[in-house]
C-alpha cells in the first residue's frame, strides 16, 4: 500500500512539473510580446479614410489633420490583453523618432472613458502618448479593423503604406530601423 501511495505522489509530482513547464513555456510565447515588427506588411500606397476622433478633452481631430507627418495609427482597446502588451513599444517607438515628422496615433476603441484610458496607459508605461478615443467605432469599419491591435502606417500624404495585425514590439532597434528605413526619416 505504501508502494502504491508513493507511486501516485511520483506521478502527481511529475505532472506539476509537466504543467509548470508547460505554463511556463506559453507564457514566453503567447503572452510576451513578439520581438520585431513580425507582422508588418507593406502595401501599394492606397488612400485611408479621413475619420474624425476625440482626444482628452472632447475635441475632435481628423486624420487629414495630421497630413504632412508619417502616422503609425494604432487602434486598441483598455480589454486587450495583446494591447497591454505593445503598448510600452509604441511609446518607445514614439520617443525614438523626430515629432514633426512622426506621430503615434494610438486611438482607444470602447469601451472606456478619458480616465479609463488614461490609467492604462500610465499602467503600461505608454503616458508619453496622446489620448485619443473612438467612442462610435467609426475607425473599425473605415479600416476593416476586425480585431485588434491592428496598426496601419500612413505617409505624410495620407495613404497607408504598411500594415501590422496583431501586437508588435514597435520600440525596438531592429524595428525602429525599419520604421525609419519605411519613411525615409534619417
Amino acid at each position: 500500500m505504501k508502494t502504491l501511495n508513493r507511486q501516485v505522489l511520483y506521478s502527481v509530482v511529475a505532472l506539476a512539473a509537466i504543467l509548470l513547464v508547460a505554463i511556463a513555456m506559453v507564457a514566453r510565447t503567447v503572452l510576451s510580446p513578439p520581438t520585431g515588427l513580425v507582422h508588418l506588411r507593406p502595401e501599394d500606397p492606397k488612400p485611408v479614410p479621413d475619420v474624425a476622433f476625440a482626444d482628452d478633452g472632447g475635441n475632435m481631430h481628423r486624420l487629414s489633420d495630421f497630413k504632412g507627418r508619417f502616422i503609425l495609427l494604432n487602434l486598441w482597446g483598455t480589454w486587450c490583453a495583446p494591447c497591454a502588451r505593445e503598448m510600452p513599444s509604441l511609446a518607445r517607438l514614439s520617443a525614438a523618432m523626430p515629432p514633426n515628422r512622426f506621430l503615434v496615433l494610438a486611438v482607444a476603441l470602447p469601451p472606456g472613458n478619458v480616465r479609463d484610458i488614461r490609467a492604462f496607459l500610465v499602467a503600461h508605461q505608454a503616458s508619453r502618448l496622446s489620448i485619443y478615443s473612438d467612442s462610435r467605432t467609426i475607425f473599425v469599419r473605415a479600416f476593416k479593423a476586425y480585431g485588434v491591435p491592428v496598426t496601419v502606417l500612413i505617409d505624410r500624404r495620407g495613404r497607408e503604406i504598411a500594415r501590422s495585425v496583431g501586437p508588435e514590439d514597435w520600440g525596438s532597434p531592429e524595428s525602429v530601423a525599419l520604421i525609419k528605413s519605411l519613411t525615409a526619416i534619417p
